[in-house]
Formats: C-alpha cells, structure tokens, sequence
C-alpha cells in the first residue's frame, strides 16, 4: 500500500513538472515574441522618423503617417497571431499531460 501510494506521488510529481515546463516554455515563447515585436515597432519608428524628414507637404506627411499605422497595425497582428498560437499550443500539450495523468501513465 505505501509503495502504491509513493509510485502514485511520484507520478503526480511528474505530472505537474511536465505543466510546469509547458508552461514556462510557452511563456519564454511569448517573451520572446514581444521582445521581437517591440523592437520590430522601434525599428519602424526610426524608419518613419527618418522618412518624415524628407517630406514638403502636408499631404505627403499624412500619407507617410498612414503607411506607417497600416505597417504597425500588420505586424500587431502577426504578432497576435504568433501568440495565440502559442498559447493553443501550450494548451494542447497542458491537455496531453491531464489527460495522460488522469488515464494513469
């Protein structure tokens, strides 16, 4: 009985070191998504600012400034996108691991 009751410990133990590192793995992932995102905006940022010293109307300047929104808005998405996934991801496999613990190894 005890060792019945240590073998089901330590696949309980198991279990949730595998969420743990599902769940660390998906969030270095979207760490890392968010810092590539923001430094993507940076980067944009800068190009606008260089762009916009070149402008002689106002009509150019608005029409920068609207290519320059339309650019960020494509890459928040992308970076959304990157993210869900991410996060489904990481619940398939959080899925996985209950299901595989509940079943019983």
């Amino acid at each position: 009985m005890f060792q019945d009751m240590t073998k089901l410990f330590e696949q309980s133990i198991e279990s949730f070191q595998e969420l743990a590192k599902v769940q660390q793995e998906m969030l270095q992932r979207i760490t890392n998504q968010q810092v590539e995102y923001t430094q993507q905006c940076i980067q944009a940022t800068m190009n606008q600012a260089n762009a916009l010293q070149g402008l002689k109307s106002p009509e150019e300047f608005i029409e920068a400034q609207k290519e320059y929104t339309q650019r960020l808005e494509t890459a928040l998405k992308a970076a959304a996108k990157q993210n869900v996934k991410t996060v489904q991801n990481a619940q398939e496999a959080i899925q996985n691991v209950a299901s595989q613990s509940i079943g019983g190894k």
